[in-house]
């Protein structure tokens, strides 16, 4: 009974992948990296700008904090 569930489980899962082939799943994947890379080169730039703790703050709160105040407006 459990190796059937867990069989089905499997089964389930494959059906439900929008590939079914691991070209398709590789090249999503790919995909996937570039993408992360791509949003990843805005944080490095601000890493390495020299600002103050105070301008750090600020950008953090007008970047988080804003957004979620206009938000719940």
């Amino acid at each position: 009974m459990m190796n059937m569930d867990i069989l089905q489980l499997f089964f389930n899962y494959l059906k439900e992948r929008p590939y079914n082939n691991i070209h398709q799943n590789v090249k999503q994947d790919i995909n996937y990296l570039e993408t992360t890379m791509r949003e990843n080169e805005p944080n490095e730039q601000y890493k390495k700008l020299n600002l103050s703790d105070e301008q750090r703050y600020f950008i953090t709160f007008i970047v988080l904090e804003i957004p979620l105040i206009l938000y719940s407006i």
